[in-house]
């Protein structure tokens, strides 16, 4: 056991702890703006461009986290550390475009890297029990932002904009190169096999090309992080929309925020339980969305329970992402998989936020937004149908 913690379950959390900061960027929106000059919106785009570049640094390098797990998080370190020093010299060039490489580009990419580099590690150490294995770094990239937010408090009166990214980058340097140094795969990882198509000749680009299951996978990562996204990322302004006072609101977040760190554990829990069946989660995902939205079709004043419910159901999707992916294709090649699977996440993090954009932008009002939903996790459960029978 004490392997396992040394080995997988410390250095996991350092490393996602650190790229989860991701998730808190809105915190620094406000000053880049005003130190820039540049307005909010062109300021958030940095993040939008930062989740398209997760899910292609997690597509790309998947191989390498394959093949050597230190050099991916060494890598992965590197550029994060080099991402937030580019960022630092954007604010002081009072550089937009700048913003966009460092934070956009280089971050993005480090964070796609860290986040898939520990998950197969913590699975082959915890054999008996895979889901919750990886929801652990799962769930600790979740924490990232709560975290950044606790250092944000202290850090920005210290070193104001000015300093600020550097003072983030020497904290979290401590965090990744531990972390680097301290993650190890177990013996048993030299013996593992590949159960899909194309057992001796494997290409993550022929199994997406040829394999309709993996294609399917895709499709419901991105479906259902697209969906969850045009919810959590305009949350405040329909709960303002509906009247609520902005102390209510605070605490409808900030719920939202345990409610999807409690989902990752417990459907990863579920995913250990059902064992080889652990795909019947992915129909319960779309259908408990479908489920809590209906009331909210009717009654916007309702649309507190989908806000607060549906973010459990998105993040469960990320929990039990890896051991589904690992039923269906074993073991040896999952982080390629898994990597090539999460690219979703990056196309999703564009298309997502929009969603709701676009409706309050041509109605003027957020209340068709639930059927917009609805929709979309109606045709999640028939991709999942089909998944289902597939894998038959």
């Amino acid at each position: 056991m004490t392997k396992k913690l040394i080995h997988s379950v410390i250095p996991a959390i350092l490393l996602t702890l650190a790229v989860g900061s991701i998730y808190a960027f809105s915190l620094f929106v406000d000053p880049i703006s005003t130190a820039i000059g540049a307005t909010t919106i062109q300021t958030q785009f940095a993040f939008s461009l930062g989740i398209f570049f997760l899910g292609m640094g997690a597509a790309f390098f998947g191989p390498l986290v394959e093949k050597n797990i230190k050099a991916a998080t060494v890598l992965g370190t590197v550029l994060f550390l080099l991402g937030f020093a580019v960022s630092q010299q954007a604010v002081l060039l009072k550089n937009i475009w700048l913003l966009y490489v460092g934070y956009g580009c280089i971050i993005g990419t480090a964070t796609g890297i860290i986040y898939i580099s520990p998950v197969k590690t913590m699975m082959l150490w915890f054999k008996n029990n895979p889901g919750i294995a990886s929801a652990v770094s799962i769930i600790s990239f979740g924490f990232g932002a709560s975290l950044c937010s606790v250092l944000f408090k202290y850090l920005y009166p210290m070193f104001g904009i000015e300093k600020i990214f550097y003072a983030f980058a020497a904290v979290y340097a401590v965090m990744m190169v531990v972390g680097s140094l301290l993650l190890k795969k177990p013996f048993c990882s030299q013996n593992l096999v590949f159960a899909g198509k194309n057992k001796d000749d494997f290409s993550r680009f022929k199994l997406m090309k040829e394999d309709s299951w993996c294609r399917r996978a895709w499709l419901f990562m991105f479906l259902n992080i697209s969906a969850g996204l045009a919810l959590i990322g305009c949350a405040a302004s329909i709960l303002r929309e509906i009247g609520m006072s902005q102390n209510t609101i605070v605490m409808i977040v900030a719920l939202m925020g345990v409610l999807n760190t409690a989902g990752r554990f417990v459907f990863a829990w579920f995913a250990d339980l059902l064992k080889e069946k652990k795909l019947l989660l992915w129909l319960v995902i779309p259908a408990l969305s479908v489920v809590v939205l209906v009331p909210s079709v009717f009654s916007m004043s309702l649309i507190v329970v989908p806000l607060v419910l549906i973010p459990a159901l998105y993040g469960a999707g990320f929990s039990t992402c890896p051991s589904i992916l690992s039923n269906k294709y074993g073991m040896k090649h999952i982080s390629t998989i898994h990597g090539m699977v999460l690219s979703a996440w990056g196309v999703a993090g564009l298309v997502g936020n929009q969603i709701a954009a676009n409706i309050f932008k041509y109605t003027g009002s957020y209340s068709i937004l639930p059927i917009v939903l609805g929709v979309i996790y109606a045709i999640i459960f028939l991709n999942t149908q089909a998944m289902r029978k597939q894998s038959a």
